[in-house]
């Protein structure tokens, strides 16, 4: 398999991440979500996306944090999104894999290009993968005791690429965590240092 490139969360992102508690109200200030603000209490941690390429053809997109001052916030055009994320009491970052690998026989038409791309977990990575990149692509809000429950998640909209996504719906959340590697935002840095550990296993 190939050596994956990581899209390793800047220190800025974990920690402005690590300073929401409590319920959680999302902001946007268009139509199209790619920026969202999250206000929690004091706290207001504004999320975007990012991208970087892995090898010609193949990128992958991520969520970036930022913790803003309260002046340096303009409410006026933001709308909420939804109702306030309420009763979690963890926050997990979605670290999805992304990857390129050959077609096999028949599976392309003959004038497409060779090379088709997956995503889904480390352990889903297959041996014949070429190229391979991870990167933060969303966080879930998690209630601990309630069946891990969990209230919402705000992730990067696959079907339209540099957006933000929040989704409220148990079976799409769940779907959507199901296709990840879910990893609590205070072990983000170990995981990260350990991938290679843990793709081989």
């Amino acid at each position: 398999m190939a050596k994956i490139t990581k899209f390793v969360p800047s220190a800025l992102t974990i920690d402005s991440l690590k300073t929401l508690q409590g319920d959680v109200n999302v902001l946007s200030k268009g139509p199209t979500s790619d920026a969202l603000t999250l206000v929690s209490g004091r706290s207001f941690v504004e999320l975007s996306v990012e991208w970087g390429d892995v090898v010609f053809r193949l990128e992958c997109f991520g969520v970036s944090a930022e913790l803003l001052s309260q002046g340096a916030f303009d409410d006026g055009r933001a709308v909420a999104i939804g109702a306030p994320i309420q009763g979690w009491n963890r926050l997990v970052c979605m670290m999805r894999s992304k990857w390129s690998r050959p077609a096999q026989a028949g599976e392309v038409p003959v004038d497409w290009d060779e090379n088709v791309q997956d995503q889904g977990k480390i352990a889903d990575i297959p041996p014949s993968a070429i190229a391979v990149g991870v990167s933060l692509i969303g966080i879930a809000f998690v209630a601990d005791g309630s069946e891990g429950a969990v209230a919402a998640i705000i992730s990067n909209d696959d079907n339209i690429p540099g957006t933000l996504l929040v989704v409220y719906d148990e079976r799409e959340i769940l779907k959507e965590l199901g296709s990840c590697d879910c990893i609590h935002v205070d072990s983000v840095a170990s995981w990260f240092s350990d991938i290679d550990r843990v793709s081989s296993e």
